[in-house]
């Protein structure tokens, strides 16, 4: 580990560890620790601590149940991202987490 910073965090590591363990988001053992969430993150992982697997809101997700219709009844997903504004991997990506399209699918 490089860096005055997580020098510092060394000493509270326990700490860090349990709030990490505990839920808390990158950004708020940062801001309680006077660092960065990207300096959070790299004290985790210089330490061997596995990280959480994001949990992303897709940009579709409002959308969801007119989406999965409208693809459900033949609208092309070029047609769904023009409709929607988002690109058509957006769109693509969306249905295959909602299992409508798989991810080996064109």
């Amino acid at each position: 580990m490089k860096g005055y910073v997580l020098r510092r965090l060394s000493a509270q590591a326990p700490a860090i560890f349990a709030l990490y363990a505990g839920g808390a988001a990158f950004e708020q053992i940062g801001a309680r620790y006077d660092c960065s969430w990207q300096t959070v993150r790299r004290f985790l992982i210089a330490n061997d601590i596995p990280l959480r697997t994001p949990v992303w809101k897709l940009k579709l997700d409002p959308f969801e149940t007119e989406v999965c219709e409208a693809y459900a009844n033949g609208v092309g997903i070029p047609e769904l991202s023009h409709r929607y504004g988002v690109q058509p991997q957006t769109v693509r990506n969306f249905l295959v987490a909602k299992h409508l399209v798989r991810k080996t699918e064109s």
